[in-house]
This record gives C-alpha cells, sequence and structure tokens, in this order.
C-alpha cells in the first residue's frame, strides 16, 4: 500500500513554517512617560513643600 500524496501547496506551506514575529520596542514611549510622570511629580512636592508660615488676614473688629 502506498502512503496518500499530498498536493503540492501543502509541501510548500509545511516546508515555510512558522512566520517570524518582529518584537516592537516601546522604550522610547515607556521612557517618555516616566520622564513626564516624574516631572509633574516633582513640580507638586516642590509647589506644596513651602517652609514659610501661611498668611492670615487678620480684621479689626470695631465694636459700636
Amino acid at each position: 500500500m502506498t502512503p496518500p500524496n499530498k498536493p503540492e501547496w501543502m509541501e510548500l506551506a509545511y516546508a515555510d513554517g512558522a512566520p517570524q514575529v518582529k518584537k516592537s520596542t516601546s522604550a522610547l514611549p515607556t521612557l517618555l512617560l516616566a520622564m513626564a510622570q516624574l516631572i509633574v511629580g516633582v513640580d507638586a512636592l516642590v509647589a506644596q513643600s513651602g517652609a514659610e508660615t501661611p498668611a492670615t488676614a487678620n480684621e479689626p473688629v470695631v465694636s459700636a
């Protein structure tokens, strides 16, 4: 008994193998996002940390 013959296109498809997947690099967008978050975070800390006492307004009370 002879084995069944496969069509030529099947043999070509099996010979090709799996397609190679190109790895995408996302280092630049990740780096830009991290830098933006760092800048905003540092600015928020600098804006809130003041050694000065808060200004208070005292209104004179006039009794009649």
